[in-house]
């Protein structure tokens, strides 16, 4: 009887070992994911997929180091793992997204995004990444309508500023574009990217010394092409 309870308190004494030693990896994981050490985060993941190969945040952490390092569709093989286990969580939907998007596929980035905005409605990043889908597809209305909304949930978001100013050139509202860039670049003034739109929408209001002046700014933080257009437009 003294045996069988040993080995009983074995038995459970390894399960907690187990389900602690996953449990302080995925902590590593975890850390050497938002440090940056992507080699150093996969091979943990590794090692808590080989202790439980259905670990749904293994998988999904899997697929972010894979995305992250421009193995898009290694994510996507590791988020339709992760959503056969759980397919009410939305990050896995976002992630597969992201990594469609970068492959190309729009249209299966704009699904994802979209389900998983059917799972967490009031994330911004959620519309501001399907808008994005709808742009690139063409969709203006759409992916204004979008941006919008991602305004309204986070009225900080620059990206969705800049997406929308960026909507407003390709509608022809580029007094609308300058007012949003003009905002964005005083926002963030170290933004090379936003002084380069900033400079081109002012261009083509006929605007030629602020344009310049946007131009210069750009080429100081950094943005190449801001050359191109210093050497044809601003002599």
């Amino acid at each position: 009887m003294k045996k069988w309870r040993l080995v009983l308190a074995c038995l459970l004494f390894g399960l907690v070992s187990c389900q602690e030693s996953v449990s302080e990896l995925s902590q590593q994981a975890k850390d050497h994911l938002t440090s940056g050490n992507l080699d150093e985060a996969r091979s943990v993941f590794v090692r808590i997929l080989e202790i439980d190969e259905n670990n749904f945040g293994a998988l999904n952490g899997k697929g972010v180091v894979e995305f992250q390092s421009g193995n898009f569709e290694a994510c996507v093989e590791l988020m339709d793992l992760a959503l056969n286990i759980d397919s009410s969580d939305y990050k896995p939907y976002y992630n597969r997204g992201n990594a469609k998007r970068e492959m190309g596929d729009l249209k299966g980035a704009l699904y994802d995004y979209s389900q998983a905005i059917s799972i967490k409605a009031n994330d911004a990043d959620l519309y501001n990444n399907r808008a994005y889908a709808h742009f690139k597809l063409g969709n203006l209305e759409n992916a204004k309508k979008d941006y919008d909304f991602a305004l309204q949930l986070n009225p900080n978001h620059q990206m969705a500023k800049f997406n929308l100013a960026m909507i407003d050139v390709a509608t022809g509202d580029l007094n609308g574009a300058r007012v949003k860039f003009s905002e964005l670049a005083q926002n963030n003034p170290e933004s090379g990217k936003i002084f380069l739109q900033l400079g081109k929408v002012n261009l083509m209001l006929g605007e030629k010394v602020p344009a310049c002046e946007a131009f210069v700014t750009a080429k100081s933080l950094g943005e190449s092409d801001a050359d191109t257009y210093l050497e044809n437009n601003c002599k």
